[in-house]
């Protein structure tokens, strides 16, 4: 469907919609900002949802619901937090919310995003896209406990592990999923020395 001006209201697209169970709505912000693949992920819907749900749990892992869930809670969050931050700006959010929003954009930079032209990124297979998901949704419990432990926030947004994350996709080749593994580890370490005040060393 391409309504007349992006307009979903209009009569012949908002019938076709009461018929169709999966729907794609490209964002022309996100494609602006070179965000391929441009689908806006909460005006887009699937009512698939359940079917591959089994899937995922006899062929990956019976966790994938849960993790794709809390990932899209986290989006959600974001895109009504967003909201507010244009209202009053964003030292008006408390930090548990600031962290949310920093999440938010490592799952969009880190997991949403995909380049076709990049050896690594072109393909993910289904075992590494729960295990990417799965270290995003990780990492905000993390920094969510540690910031009830009083962690300052800013601490949290200068770890080096933000960034390893993010690249990923790119770095770990799709035959060496086990790195993942010890990146999830080096996460859990990583917070373990911070709410215990050690000094985190920087690793190339």
């Amino acid at each position: 469907m391409s309504p007349p001006g992006g307009d979903f209201t209009e009569p012949v697209t908002t019938h076709t919609m009461r018929f169709i169970r999966t729907f794609w709505a490209l964002d022309a912000n996100l494609a602006y900002t070179r965000h391929y693949p441009a689908i806006n992920w909460i005006t887009s819907y699937s009512g698939y949802v359940e079917t591959v749900r089994k899937w995922w749990a006899e062929n990956v892992t019976v966790d994938w619901y849960e993790q794709r869930y809390q990932a899209y809670r986290l989006l959600q969050r974001e895109a009504d937090l967003l909201e507010l931050v244009r209202l009053l700006g964003p030292e008006a959010l408390p930090d548990e919310e600031k962290l949310i929003i920093d999440v938010a954009r490592m799952i969009r930079e880190g997991f949403l995003q995909q380049s076709a032209y990049d050896e690594v990124d072109a393909y993910c297979p289904p075992p590494k896209q729960y295990k990417l998901l799965r270290l995003f949704v990780m990492f905000h419990k993390l920094a969510e406990e540690a910031l009830r432990k009083g962690v300052a926030l800013k601490d949290i947004r200068s770890l080096p592990i933000i960034s390893k994350l993010i690249r990923a996709k790119y770095e770990v080749p799709n035959n060496r999923l086990e790195l993942l593994d010890e990146l999830e580890k080096a996460m859990v370490d990583t917070f373990e020395k911070l709410a215990y005040g050690e000094k985190v060393e920087v690793k190339a």
